[in-house]
């Protein structure tokens, strides 16, 4: 892998045993870290990150192993997440630059390698990208681990959508969801979850528009949860009937027919 001109530069001037163990190649890359204030400079810490080994977890039982989460003693040192709060510290410099879709993606290219970040530190960025008021971003960073306390989180965020006044009608608003967030959402088979909330119906419509997910199984499901008139509407909209002859009752006659 190549290494930034800016990175090549410093670490000439360091010798190999500056940085051969993991605490002295940490300790340069927190000054580096202190250093930055480009989007370019952290883009190319992001490379120096990858360029190194895994870092070492030193559990509670002692044992020396490498971690995939890179924690160092503790989560908040892990050095992803200390290059996350650097980054959404510095955003409101960065023009041009979603920073909630940069960490999105820098966190979805460490998946099929051993830097990969495990759930306890995927909830840390996460809740520091909702501390930001980057909701949808962490919303799509839960939604596609399937870690079962990332789920929960990730219910309780989009209950929170409703339940705090921000959508007063069906059109959810663009910084809360979108199409990918949708689409992650059916993929973890979250339709359930999301009954009663705001983002059931854009849910129920990107189903039916995109024809890629089982929508009679979706009805099935729903069913078996107790949401019977959910789901015979679900069918009837998949059957092609008109939204005005939607009732409760017709709801539960195709319930009984269909499934």
């Amino acid at each position: 892998m190549l290494i930034p001109l800016f990175v090549f530069l410093y670490l000439s001037q360091c010798e190999m045993k500056d940085v051969e163990s993991e605490e002295m190649r940490i300790s340069l890359f927190l000054e580096l870290l202190e250093s930055s204030a480009k989007w370019e400079e952290f883009q190319h810490l992001m490379l120096l990150l990858q360029a190194w080994p895994p870092m070492i977890d030193r559990s509670s039982t002692g044992s020396m192993c490498e971690n995939i989460c890179l924690s160092l003693f503790r989560t908040d040192q892990n050095p992803w997440l200390r290059l996350t709060s650097a980054l959404l510290t510095h955003s409101s410099s960065f023009s041009q630059i979603n920073i909630g879709n940069e960490l999105l993606s820098m966190c979805r290219s460490l998946y099929s390698t051993k830097h990969k970040l495990n759930p306890q530190c995927i909830k840390s960025v996460c809740c520091q990208l909702l501390d930001a008021g980057l909701k949808l971003s962490a919303l799509k960073l839960m939604t596609e681990n399937e870690d079962e306390h990332l789920r929960k989180l990730t219910q309780d965020q989009i209950r929170n959508i409703s339940e705090s006044g921000l959508i007063d009608d069906p059109k959810v608003t663009e910084d809360v969801c979108d199409s990918e967030l949708l689409s992650l959402l059916l993929n973890a088979e979250m339709l359930i979850s999301c009954v009663d909330t705001a983002l059931y119906s854009p849910l129920v419509s990107h189903m039916l528009a995109q024809g890629a997910w089982d929508v009679e199984k979706a009805a099935r499901d729903l069913h078996q949860a107790g949401h019977s008139a959910q789901a015979g509407s679900l069918l009837l909209s998949h059957r092609g009937s008109h939204p005005g002859h939607f009732t409760f009752n017709s709801a539960l006659a195709v319930i009984r027919k269909w499934l």
